[in-house]
């Protein structure tokens, strides 16, 4: 045996030795994991949570996640005093409605997050059912405002809110108000797996951007289905995240794949404006709680999609005219300007200005 044979098997004997250890050692790591629960307790510590309240319930579709409760309501305090929250049968905030509409009642329908739901407001204090007085008082018509909005959704969940609302309701007219961003709130106390399971690209938002970089001769469809399955490659992941940026304090679900999230937002509205045209008009409001360079983003992406973007500046108002929870004074303003916006734009018919 020559000194070149000897040399390449004790090298040989020290790789296969240092593999199997590798993999005893990665095998021991997920045992441990699994045993512990360690990811899923540091997954749900990382999650955004909507809390317990009556009108809200768990929906099993990892795109809604939780949605208004048929037949509910409440009596809440809130900082403009006592308010009174109705949802109908259908699951809109409001006084109960037939579906389809009455003959000759033009129908609109809101969806969009707190601001559109009406926060803090009492049921007819909010803009939607303010804007169906102004444009009832306009002696042009009848017309009917359904409130779809949800507080905490998304674009994601705005746009099954509003294709819901196409099939079910039978809108004349559909506006979408944006407002938050992000990935999706899970419902408190409400089991998450089940909705990772059914959703494995939930993964990649509690994984920064860059950790996926490494090692870059595994695909990213590959690194999804690893942090899928693998509970100890997915506790690493979320943790190196977490290192990543010290500086943050928000909770990795706000914003380690933030880009990937917000378009995934903006596509799937756009995608539903585009699937609905020829059965409903779409429009797009903005208001004046949405910070300039999220306006100019929203109003560039959406001008692509044919559907009217209204962005509502409260310039020269009261500070409380800009907030996302505004008093009622400030969403009957509201109310007036999107009024008067729909008439210039002939969204609604036969409203004379």
């Amino acid at each position: 045996m020559t000194l070149h044979d000897i040399f390449r098997r004790r090298w040989g004997f020290k790789s296969v030795t240092l593999l199997a250890s590798l993999a005893i050692g990665l095998g021991l790591a997920e045992m441990v994991v699994r045993a512990s629960n360690a990811d899923w307790r540091y997954v749900k510590k990382n999650l955004a949570y909507c809390g317990h309240v009556d009108y809200l319930m768990p929906d099993p579709d990892p795109e809604i996640v939780y949605r208004l409760k048929p037949d509910s309501g409440a009596l809440e305090k809130s900082p403009f005093g006592r308010i009174t929250v109705t949802i109908d049968s259908a699951g809109a905030r409001g006084v109960e409605r037939r579906a389809p509409s009455p003959p000759g009642v033009f129908r609109i329908v809101c969806v969009g997050g707190s601001n559109v739901f009406g926060q803090a407001l009492s049921d007819g204090d909010t803009w939607p059912a303010q804007l169906e007085d102004r444009l009832n008082a306009s002696g042009a018509g009848r017309f009917e405002v359904r409130n779809l909005g949800t507080p905490g959704y998304k674009g994601v969940q705005m746009a099954k809110s509003a294709r819901w609302a196409l099939e079910r309701l039978k809108p004349d007219l559909i506006l979408i108000g944006l407002s938050n961003q992000g990935s999706v709130h899970f419902f408190l106390d409400e089991p998450v797996e089940p909705y990772f399971a059914r959703r494995p690209d939930f993964w990649r938002r509690l994984v920064a951007t860059r950790v996926f970089d490494f090692p870059s001769w595994i695909s990213f469809d590959r690194k999804i289905r690893l942090l899928a399955h693998v509970r100890a490659y997915r506790l690493a992941a979320m943790a190196i995240s977490q290192g990543l940026s010290r500086t943050r304090h928000d909770p990795l679900w706000y914003w380690a794949d933030g880009d990937t999230v917000e378009r995934e937002n903006a596509d799937r509205i756009c995608e539903f404006i585009q699937d609905a045209a020829g059965r409903v008009r779409c429009c797009v409001f903005v208001g004046p709680y949405i910070p300039a360079p999220e306006r100019d983003m929203f109003l560039d992406y959406y001008d692509g999609t044919g559907a009217p973007v209204f962005y509502l500046d409260a310039g020269g108002q009261p500070p409380e005219y800009a907030w996302i929870h505004p008093p009622p004074v400030a969403a009957a303003w509201c109310a007036d300007r999107i009024a008067e916006w729909l008439v210039r734009e002939r969204l609604v018919p036969g409203v004379r200005q």
